[in-house]
């Protein structure tokens, strides 16, 4: 058979290749679409292979023409697309239904010969049969398709919001179709590129804004109503109303930018701490994706029992099983109102009111009158309530860090 052969760093050759067959439990695909992934330019470029000669392509459809011994979910003749992993199937992640974690995967058209030739061969469970009504240049975009929808899935986006997606290549634009089809309120891609973003505006993006200009950000901000927002260089958050960002510890840059009309000013906490192991064995268990924005409206809500719960309203924004010793939340509630005196013995204490906000804090004795952009501490083993006249807001986000992590938690 043919096939594109790179044979050594920016040697791409068109060469007579042995022609692959069809073992026990194996599909023999003639390739009829095979796509060039942005990963496989180092692979060509830049010696990133993992061997020479190696025949690349993971992006592909085809006809099967040749089934191995065992194969009864797949015929001959079948249109089929194919996923390239390859994971072992036995390690304890692929045994949970992690396959992206395995550590023993091998993969198609990296680890071992892909879809650059006249047949690639493939494990029956790779092959995704399509109808005929299914272009073969679209059942090769399966899997890049696939790779921006999991993208999607992992930030648990559920639509009706406002959509930015930083880079028009092939995942931002599949990316941009996902969330359409979710439910956007608005998709808006962002690029240096005018040539991508007229690409992302015939493809169905809602606004396009190129980033080497000038007036990006009032373009940025006009699409949103003028509400601030959150970027890192990895994802952005429209913020419309207050809440809780995390980034990714120790590594995300990040940019919390407000709107230049905006009716009230910017306030914002900026809470600093180092993680110990309890906290990252946490992070982990918990499979804690970061950076997470969260704001008020998405907390869910609990009661106290040292507080009347049916004039207040607690939400927790950041639970300590995520994240180890450290939590976050909010109380919102008007007055009048008394949150009883109480006291934790592990638990270091800050409260932020939010704008508007005003009431009494006592802790250890003491009064302090609180509005909006103050920050109490209260440490380990004090009592503290809250008063809260009647017409008075008391709406605040609390942080506390449990100093030797939390009793039967993970230690």
């Amino acid at each position: 058979m043919k096939a594109a052969v790179v044979c050594a760093n920016e040697d791409v050759q068109y060469l007579d290749y042995e022609e692959p067959q069809a073992g026990p439990g194996m599909v023999k695909v003639k390739v009829k679409a095979s796509g060039i992934c942005g990963s496989d330019i180092p692979r060509v470029l830049h010696n990133g292979v993992h061997f020479y000669p190696i025949v690349l392509g993971h992006e592909f459809s085809g006809d099967v023409v040749e089934v191995g011994e065992g194969v009864t979910k797949v015929k001959v003749g079948d249109r089929v697309s194919g996923a390239p992993l390859l994971p072992c199937m036995k390690c304890d992640d692929c045994q949970n239904g992690n396959f992206s974690l395995c550590k023993h995967y091998s993969f198609i058209g990296s680890r071992q010969q892909g879809s650059n030739a006249d047949y690639v061969v493939i494990p029956e469970q790779n092959a995704v049969v399509f109808d005929e009504s299914v272009s073969y240049e679209q059942g090769a975009m399966f899997e890049p398709s696939t790779v921006a929808l999991h993208g999607v899935i992992q930030n648990d986006y559920k639509g009706g919001e406002y959509v930015a997606v930083l880079g028009g290549g092939t995942i931002g634009m599949f990316t941009m179709q996902w969330t359409k089809i979710f439910g956007a309120k608005k998709v808006v891609v962002f690029d240096i590129s005018d040539e991508r973003l007229d690409l992302a505006l015939r493809l169905g993006a809602d606004e396009v804004i190129n980033t080497t200009k000038e007036s990006y950000m009032e373009q940025a901000l006009a699409i949103t109503k003028g509400k601030g927002y959150v970027t890192t260089p990895r994802q952005a958050w429209n913020v419309t109303e207050p809440g809780v960002f995390v980034p990714e510890f120790d590594s995300e840059r990040f940019t919390i930018t407000c709107s230049a009309d905006s009716k009230q000013p910017l306030e914002f906490l900026h809470i600093v701490t180092e993680l110990n192991d309890y906290d990252k064995t946490c992070l982990v268990e918990s499979r804690m994706a970061l950076p997470r924005l969260r704001t008020i409206s998405q907390g869910w809500t609990y009661d106290e029992d040292f507080k009347d719960n049916s004039v207040t309203t607690s939400m927790m924004l950041l639970e300590h099983r995520n994240l180890g010793r450290l939590s976050m939340g909010c109380v919102k509630g008007s007055g009048p109102i008394e949150i009883g005196q109480h006291i934790h013995n592990e638990l270091a204490q800050w409260y932020f009111p939010l704008p508007g906000s005003e009431f009494i804090y006592t802790a250890g004795g003491e009064e302090v009158h609180m509005t909006g952009g103050d920050l109490s501490f209260t440490p380990t083993g004090f009592w503290h309530g809250r008063k809260v006249e009647a017409g008075k807001k008391c709406d605040y986000i609390w942080f506390e860090m449990c100093i030797d992590g939390y009793p039967g938690e993970i230690k």
